[in-house]
């Protein structure tokens, strides 16, 4: 079964001191590590298996699953011709006496992009999920996609493979965006295409629900010229939601739109 490592501490390094060094480490990110096999998971007997491994939370918290064991989460008798969505995964809870635990969860979402916002402990949150897996339920069968990847490249591991990098694109009104997120912290942003209608950038229109908990903990934004007299303003806020207008002052209030025939063709970068 799960427990929480560091939740309770003793005299001399207590839980916080503990976290507050492993926050320094995760740098903000939730994932796992390295570590036994890795908190994989997949689907025995038609339900999700998570299997032996360490979970590092974004504010430092640690979650053991212990070498030869395993959880098992239950989800709930599907129907034929019903596609249902779960999430899984750990919640830590704060007890009126200041204990810390932690418990598994199973729940079921709108869609299969749905996530429940990473809270934290020392914001006063008494209540912390971490979603692990979604499973998508399609009549009575259950499959597994992952939420988090691993934290870390073990030392002595050279090359590359595809857990370096998690490419996600997007296309809509004849734009493309490609976004891939390296191992390394580095964001890779590629914007290109003609608009076939007109964008407002108060439209949500490429949210990266899969890594959103490493969205840059303030704003990113910057110019790109498209064109020898037009110029665009791009921005990933902190809900990982990417917008693209002009180049007036890019806000959540006033309607910015991008007119049909706009041509696009830019790429930035940056690191979280």
């Amino acid at each position: 079964m799960a427990r929480l490592v560091n939740g309770n501490g003793i005299e001399g390094i207590t839980a916080q001191i503990d976290a507050d060094f492993c926050e320094g480490i995760a740098g903000g990110v939730t994932g796992r590590l390295p570590v036994g096999r890795n908190m994989t998971a997949e689907i025995v007997n038609n339900s999700p298996c998570i299997y032996s491994g360490v979970l590092l939370t974004k504010e430092g918290r640690r979650i053991q699953v212990d070498y030869g064991t395993y959880d098992t989460f239950t989800i709930p008798e599907g129907t034929e011709g019903v596609t249902r969505y779960f999430l899984i995964g750990y919640k830590l809870t704060t007890a009126s006496n200041g204990a810390q635990t932690c418990s598994s969860f199973v729940e079921e979402m709108t869609s299969g992009s749905a996530i429940i916002p990473e809270n934290t402990l020392k914001d006063g949150h008494s209540e912390v999920y971490i979603n692990l897996y979604r499973v998508t339920q399609t009549g009575t069968v259950n499959t597994i996609g992952e939420c988090l990847r691993t934290l870390f490249r073990p030392l002595k591991t050279t090359g590359t493979d595809e857990s370096d990098v998690q490419t996600t694109t997007l296309h809509w009104s004849g734009l493309t965006v490609t976004i891939s997120v390296y191992r390394e912290s580095l964001v890779f942003v590629s914007v290109t295409g003609t608009t076939t209608t007109d964008l407002s950038t108060r439209m949500r229109w490429a949210t990266i629900t899969t890594r959103e908990n490493i969205c840059p903990a303030s704003d990113v934004v910057g110019f790109a010229i498209t064109s020898a007299t037009r110029s665009a303003q791009y921005r990933w806020t902190t809900g990982g939601v990417f917008q693209i207008g002009n180049s007036r002052s890019l806000d959540n209030n006033s309607a910015q739109t991008i007119f049909s025939g706009f041509d696009v063709n830019f790429n930035f970068s940056f690191m979280i």
